[in-house]
């Protein structure tokens, strides 16, 4: 079927949708809510340290169907999957294996979308001929997935004051009729031979094999992955320490809004601010404010504090805006989406030792201690990484 530069252009509007997480209405209770069904802190570190060795597992797989049956097909897999995780923690999940149950369909549906929809807007952007704009129209979209959050978190704040459990039923609903929307896609031409399994391994080979020895697209895959699994160390950091400083429960989902207002705008001016100070000031702030946050929040507990989240929230906008576009520079349609899928693959694999290390080092310390130590870890890490950095 003959794709019109109408129904293209339609994609880069609807690329919006793709980035609208819904999951983010129940986002302000979460650890709340697991800890009402009787799990302990441990026991949520561990329960998103398994999700992250799922969702590795399935990074790379799924990146090579996209690659080999397209993107809108995988992107309705994957919000199918998604509305399926959410059902199951609204209406279902009341116990460790419950929630467990279902953080497979949401790895499933997160791995599915991972480097998908990356790889579905440069597509269609190199179609249209408009692949200068990738990182400008990346870079709002990503704005405007914080800001929608922003708004989800203030109404999920708002409903857990009804009943805890009722953001996530509201998630749930919102993610059904989301994965709907999500058949209004219009396929991107681009090169790929169709699925077979042996295909299938060999594309999965070559793209591993390129990442790794490519060093430029190996160290900034490697350090994605790296700045993605300290923020999300970060995020389950955030709730505990908010219930130490006895923040009351109405304000969590003003917090977080904040929070993702603030990513918001660093992923707004992202570009901006990467062409005035430069790629590898860039990269510092991406690598450091996140530790800064760990290095302050570990040290100092009051509720003034909650602010130095937002050092973490900046490095969070501007991450997959700047650092994709770089990465993008040396792919092409056919190896796209998989070689995008390996930085979130080295990100859950680092988190599934992170996680359950700090989570335990909570209980078995302080939370304060567990900070500072995870601030420390990570500013090594990324010395480590600037200092090892290839020439351009």
């Amino acid at each position: 079927m003959t794709v019109t530069k109408k129904q293209l252009e339609s994609n880069l509007w609807k690329f919006y949708l793709t980035k609208l997480e819904v999951v983010t209405i129940g986002i302000p209770i979460i650890t709340i809510y697991m800890l009402s069904k009787g799990l302990s802190i441990a026991e949520i570190f561990t329960l998103q340290a398994i999700f992250g060795l799922m969702l590795a597992a399935l990074e790379l797989p799924t990146g090579a169907i996209s690659d080999l049956v397209g993107r809108k097909k995988t992107i309705i897999l994957s919000f199918f999957f998604y509305a399926i995780g959410l059902i199951l923690y609204g209406f279902v999940a009341a116990t460790f294996y419950g929630f467990l149950f279902a953080e497979f369909f949401f790895a499933i549906g997160s791995a599915l979308l991972s480097g998908t929809d990356s790889a579905f807007l440069y597509d269609t952007l190199k179609k249209l001929n408009r692949v200068s704009e990738y990182k400008k129209i990346y870079s709002n979209a990503n704005a405007f997935y914080l800001l929608i959050g922003a708004v989800f978190l203030m109404i999920g704040g708002f409903l857990a004051s009804v009943s805890l459990v009722l953001p996530l039923k509201v998630a749930a609903m919102a993610g059904i009729i989301l994965f709907f929307t999500m058949f209004t896609l219009v396929e991107p031409p681009f090169k790929r031979s169709g699925f077979s399994t042996n295909k299938y391994i060999n594309q999965m080979k070559k793209n591993v094999i390129f990442t790794f020895t490519h060093k430029r697209v190996r160290w900034l895959t490697l350090f994605l992955g790296i700045t993605t699994s300290s923020g999300i160390l970060g995020f389950w950091y955030y709730q505990p320490y908010m219930q130490i400083v006895n923040l009351d429960l109405a304000y969590f989902g003003i917090v977080f809004a904040g929070l993702n207002v603030v990513a918001a705008i660093a992923s707004k001016f992202a570009t901006k601010i990467e062409e005035k100070i430069g790629e590898f000031f860039s990269l510092l702030v991406m690598g450091f404010l996140p530790v800064v946050t760990l290095f302050i929040a570990g040290r100092y507990f009051a509720t003034i504090v909650i602010g130095t989240f937002c050092f973490q929230q900046i490095g969070r906008g501007m991450q997959k805006p700047i650092v994709t576009s770089y990465i993008n520079e040396h792919l092409d349609s056919s190896n796209r989406a998989t070689v995008l899928s390996m930085s979130g693959l080295f990100g859950r694999l680092i988190g599934f030792v992170v996680l359950p290390t700090f989570g335990y080092l909570v209980d078995a310390w302080s939370l304060g201690q567990s900070m500072l130590f995870a601030g420390i870890s990570f500013a090594v890490v990324f010395l480590t990484m600037f200092f090892v950095k290839p020439k351009d």
